[in-house]
């Protein structure tokens, strides 16, 4: 395969072969430490002493959905939203996660926002002609769950960045949090919970959404 011809999935296929065999044969914290009984010189200091886990799954993650947010077509931001959160939540099993809790509530956020609005633009044309009968299907129950989601573990970056001094961009994720409620409004059949979830969505902007024809449609 050559990398000049090669769609941007085609790259992220083989990139997503060589992160697998990298994440398989990366050391555990257990791992990171010299052999008994083979002491290292006093001059040495350990390779893996300050390698962590943790950041490179978060770094190999991140690369990925940098990507996947830029893809043109639904399912392949789907496909490899998803992907990226598989390697997020990988980081769940590593000794130093709870330092990491605030950037992956953050990151498994964003991946479950373009799975969910990724599937959301496909019920597009159908829902422009009237056709709710897409908010029924299969499809739309997993662009839904994929929505909560995105809202609950954006919520919890959003308290951490409140309750930490830790480096977030909060206009971006505030951002993420009210698109995830609007896109999950608009897949919403029940009037009540779709209007509560735009007075939601208006909240967290600050009043800067205009909701007035949603409401009125609703």
């Amino acid at each position: 395969m050559s990398l000049i011809t090669s769609t941007p999935n085609d790259i992220l296929k083989l990139a997503m072969d060589q992160f697998s065999r990298g994440i398989f044969h990366m050391p555990h914290p257990s791992h990171a430490v010299p052999p008994s009984g083979k002491p290292l010189s006093s001059g040495a200091a350990p390779a893996l002493d300050s390698f962590s886990r943790a950041k490179e799954l978060f770094t190999i993650g991140s690369e990925a959905l940098l990507v996947a947010e830029k893809l043109e077509n639904p399912s392949e931001r789907k496909y490899w939203a998803s992907w990226s959160d598989s390697v997020f939540n990988q980081m769940k099993m590593e000794a130093d996660v709870d330092a990491w809790r605030g950037p992956i509530n953050r990151a498994r956020g964003q991946c479950c926002l373009i799975v969910g609005t990724a599937q959301a633009e496909e019920f597009e044309e159908a829902l422009e002609n009237g056709d709710e009968s897409v908010l029924r299907s299969e499809d739309a129950d997993e662009a839904r769950e994929a929505l909560m989601d995105a809202i609950s573990f954006l919520e919890k970056a959003k308290s951490a960045a409140t309750s930490t001094d830790m480096d977030q961009d909060d206009d971006e994720l505030q951002h993420f949090l009210e698109e995830a409620l609007l896109t999950l409004a608009n897949l919403t059949l029940d009037e009540k919970k779709r209007e509560d979830l735009y007075l939601r969505a208006q909240k967290e902007s600050g009043g800067a959404i205009d909701l007035s024809d949603e409401m009125d449609e609703s």
